[in-house]
């Protein structure tokens, strides 16, 4: 799919997607981001900045492709950014910390995000990304499922059949000026009532089972 079409998605969705957004899941994602309170971060697809109310960083900039999603992030954040994940109109090396979300697997260009990104950390800046792990890909059919039957809270259809290539990812990052300094897959059990259950099973064999896959990767 095209980067106009998910564009179009987004913005149909923008006025209910905080209704289909799954908050535990959006709440361990942002608990993957060891921030300070006084970095100056800048999130990349930012939506309507569901991971954004968790942080309390007074310099933080939200940033989306979807000028609707921007629109409604407006009530959660005060500065906020449309335009797309691989052309970044900031300054070099100006953030301390990039986190970005559920994005990678949209771009047209991953790699160039990482190089803009590159360019917009500080030295010693880090770049979260997150993403719904590829080995799990038949949570997201039975989801699909779900959805169809009329069952809420199931997200929408963004029309995404496939998610991070781990691998790929990697190498990209080390291969434009990044170190790799931990992978952790976490939600094992996708709900809050499981949360203990969940940090235990973190912690074993089962962690390769988890629905949120997180890089942190510091500039070199």
């Amino acid at each position: 799919m095209k980067t106009n079409e998910y564009q179009k998605r987004f913005d149909g969705i923008a006025e209910t997607f905080d209704d289909v957004i799954h908050f535990y899941t959006a709440q361990k994602r942002y608990e993957s981001f060891d921030v300070r309170s006084d970095d100056i971060l800048l999130e990349v697809g930012s939506a309507t900045g569901n991971i954004t109310k968790f942080i309390q960083n007074k310099d933080l900039i939200c940033s989306d492709f979807s000028f609707e999603m921007c629109k409604k992030a407006k009530e959660k954040a005060t500065e906020v950014v449309c335009c797309s994940a691989e052309y970044l109109p900031f300054r070099n090396a100006v953030f301390d910390k990039i986190i970005c979300t559920e994005v990678i697997y949209y771009l047209s260009n991953p790699e160039l995000f990482i190089k803009n990104s590159n360019n917009v950390l500080k030295e010693n800046g880090t770049l979260f990304i997150t993403s719904t792990n590829q080995e799990m890909v038949f949570v997201h059919k039975i989801r699909n499922f779900l959805r169809k039957i009329g069952v809420s809270k199931m997200y929408f259809d963004d029309g995404v059949r496939s998610f991070m290539d781990e691998k790929r990812v990697k190498l990209i990052l080390q291969s434009n000026g990044f170190n790799i300094e931990k992978i952790s897959k976490r939600v094992i059990l996708p709900f809050k009532s499981m949360e203990k259950a969940n940090k235990i099973l973190e912690k074993t064999f089962s962690e390769k089972f988890g629905l949120i896959v997180t890089i942190k990767a510091a500039k070199l």
